[in-house]
Protein backbone atom coordinates (compact mmCIF):
# COMPACT_ATOMS: atom_id res chain seq x y z
CA UNK A 1 0.00 0.00 0.00
CA UNK A 2 0.74 3.66 -0.39
CA UNK A 3 0.96 5.71 2.61
CA UNK A 4 -2.00 7.84 1.46
CA UNK A 5 -3.99 4.45 0.74
CA UNK A 6 -3.63 2.72 4.10
CA UNK A 7 -6.35 1.37 4.88
CA UNK A 8 -8.16 2.04 8.06
CA UNK A 9 -7.80 -1.35 10.18
CA UNK A 10 -3.71 -1.21 9.58
CA UNK A 11 -2.89 0.33 13.17
CA UNK A 12 -0.07 -0.32 14.59
CA UNK A 13 -0.85 0.88 18.43
CA UNK A 14 -3.55 -1.79 17.77
CA UNK A 15 -1.52 -4.54 16.91
CA UNK A 16 -2.09 -6.26 20.58
CA UNK A 17 -5.22 -7.76 18.65
CA UNK A 18 -3.66 -8.39 15.48
CA UNK A 19 -1.17 -11.14 15.93
CA UNK A 20 -2.05 -13.95 12.89
CA UNK A 21 0.29 -15.92 14.78
CA UNK A 22 -1.94 -16.28 17.82
CA UNK A 23 -4.46 -17.22 15.33
CA UNK A 24 -3.21 -19.67 13.55
CA UNK A 25 -0.76 -21.59 15.71
CA UNK A 26 -3.30 -23.17 17.89
CA UNK A 27 -2.87 -26.60 17.75
CA UNK A 28 -6.44 -27.02 16.39
CA UNK A 29 -8.26 -26.18 13.31
CA UNK A 30 -9.14 -22.12 12.44
CA UNK A 31 -13.00 -22.57 11.41
CA UNK A 32 -14.47 -20.25 8.45
CA UNK A 33 -17.81 -19.29 10.60
CA UNK A 34 -18.82 -16.43 8.15
CA UNK A 35 -17.93 -15.17 4.51
CA UNK A 36 -19.00 -12.22 3.10
CA UNK A 37 -19.73 -14.46 -0.34
CA UNK A 38 -21.01 -17.13 -1.12
CA UNK A 39 -18.80 -19.32 -3.08
CA UNK A 40 -14.94 -19.89 -2.62
CA UNK A 41 -12.60 -21.21 -5.00
CA UNK A 42 -9.91 -21.71 -2.44
CA UNK A 43 -12.31 -24.02 -0.50
CA UNK A 44 -14.04 -25.62 -3.20
CA UNK A 45 -16.08 -23.27 -4.59
CA UNK A 46 -19.31 -24.26 -2.86
CA UNK A 47 -17.03 -26.03 0.38
CA UNK A 48 -19.18 -26.37 3.63
CA UNK A 49 -17.58 -26.02 7.28
CA UNK A 50 -14.06 -24.42 5.75
CA UNK A 51 -10.91 -24.27 7.90
CA UNK A 52 -7.19 -23.51 8.33
CA UNK A 53 -4.51 -25.23 10.12
CA UNK A 54 -0.88 -25.25 10.72
CA UNK A 55 0.29 -28.42 9.26
CA UNK A 56 1.09 -30.04 12.59
CA UNK A 57 4.95 -30.71 12.31
CA UNK A 58 5.24 -26.42 11.96
CA UNK A 59 6.32 -24.21 13.95
CA UNK A 60 5.32 -19.80 13.95
CA UNK A 61 7.86 -19.06 11.18
CA UNK A 62 7.20 -16.94 8.35
CA UNK A 63 6.99 -19.44 5.89
CA UNK A 64 4.98 -22.64 6.37
CA UNK A 65 2.52 -24.98 4.95
CA UNK A 66 -0.69 -24.81 5.50
CA UNK A 67 -3.99 -27.49 5.21
CA UNK A 68 -7.12 -26.31 3.86
CA UNK A 69 -9.93 -28.57 4.47
CA UNK A 70 -13.65 -28.32 4.21
CA UNK A 71 -16.81 -30.60 2.95
CA UNK A 72 -18.23 -31.25 -0.40
CA UNK A 73 -20.71 -33.74 -1.63
CA UNK A 74 -20.41 -35.13 2.39
CA UNK A 75 -17.00 -35.86 1.76
CA UNK A 76 -14.37 -34.55 3.57
CA UNK A 77 -11.78 -32.22 1.60
CA UNK A 78 -8.23 -31.78 2.33
CA UNK A 79 -5.61 -29.64 0.97
CA UNK A 80 -1.65 -28.39 1.74
CA UNK A 81 -0.73 -25.05 0.65
CA UNK A 82 2.30 -22.87 1.38
CA UNK A 83 1.57 -19.95 3.20
CA UNK A 84 3.56 -17.30 4.54
CA UNK A 85 3.07 -14.60 7.45
CA UNK A 86 3.84 -10.89 6.41
CA UNK A 87 4.54 -8.18 9.06
CA UNK A 88 3.02 -5.18 7.33
CA UNK A 89 4.50 -1.43 8.45
CA UNK A 90 5.37 -0.69 12.45
CA UNK A 91 3.49 -3.69 13.11
CA UNK A 92 5.29 -5.59 16.03
CA UNK A 93 4.20 -8.92 14.70
CA UNK A 94 2.93 -10.89 11.81
CA UNK A 95 -0.65 -9.46 10.96
CA UNK A 96 -1.18 -10.82 6.98
CA UNK A 97 -1.64 -14.79 5.98
CA UNK A 98 -1.11 -15.13 2.26
CA UNK A 99 -2.13 -18.38 1.02
CA UNK A 100 0.45 -19.35 -2.48
CA UNK A 101 -1.92 -21.53 -5.72
CA UNK A 102 -0.07 -24.59 -6.06
CA UNK A 103 -0.44 -23.58 -9.52
CA UNK A 104 -0.60 -20.36 -11.21
CA UNK A 105 -4.48 -18.84 -10.40
CA UNK A 106 -5.64 -15.68 -9.11
CA UNK A 107 -8.69 -16.66 -7.29
CA UNK A 108 -6.46 -18.97 -4.96
CA UNK A 109 -4.04 -16.65 -4.44
CA UNK A 110 -5.38 -15.01 -1.02
CA UNK A 111 -4.48 -12.39 1.38
CA UNK A 112 -5.89 -12.30 4.68
CA UNK A 113 -5.44 -9.13 6.80
CA UNK A 114 -6.02 -9.83 10.80
CA UNK A 115 -8.58 -6.44 11.99
CA UNK A 116 -9.36 -8.24 15.39
CA UNK A 117 -8.97 -10.87 18.00
CA UNK A 118 -9.40 -11.54 20.97
CA UNK A 119 -7.54 -15.09 20.45
CA UNK A 120 -10.27 -17.35 22.06
CA UNK A 121 -13.62 -17.01 20.53
CA UNK A 122 -13.31 -14.55 17.54
CA UNK A 123 -11.23 -13.13 14.34
CA UNK A 124 -12.87 -10.75 11.81
CA UNK A 125 -10.01 -11.01 8.45
CA UNK A 126 -10.56 -8.72 5.76
CA UNK A 127 -10.13 -11.41 2.37
CA UNK A 128 -8.11 -10.16 -0.81
CA UNK A 129 -10.96 -12.50 -2.61
CA UNK A 130 -13.95 -9.88 -3.51
CA UNK A 131 -12.70 -7.39 -1.12
CA UNK A 132 -14.45 -9.91 1.66
CA UNK A 133 -15.18 -10.17 5.39
CA UNK A 134 -14.66 -13.00 7.24
CA UNK A 135 -14.91 -14.56 10.71
CA UNK A 136 -13.00 -17.28 12.14
CA UNK A 137 -12.88 -18.93 15.33
CA UNK A 138 -10.90 -21.88 16.40
CA UNK A 139 -12.75 -25.74 16.80
CA UNK A 140 -13.36 -25.37 20.44
CA UNK A 141 -15.20 -22.39 20.40
CA UNK A 142 -17.02 -22.55 16.91
CA UNK A 143 -20.30 -24.61 17.23
CA UNK A 144 -21.04 -21.80 20.02
CA UNK A 145 -22.28 -19.99 17.05
CA UNK A 146 -23.44 -19.59 14.79
CA UNK A 147 -22.94 -23.03 12.75
CA UNK A 148 -22.55 -26.05 15.42
CA UNK A 149 -21.76 -28.04 11.75
CA UNK A 150 -18.21 -27.17 12.09
CA UNK A 151 -17.60 -29.09 15.43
Amino acid sequence: FKPEETPFYFNANASESQNMTKVLFTGEPTNILYRSYQQDPLFGMDGECPYLMPEPTQVPTESFKLELGYRKNGQQVKETKHAQLITYGGYPAPNILSIKPTTPNKEEDRRYTLIFSDYWNCSVVQSSYMSGCEIWAPTSTAGQEPTPCCL
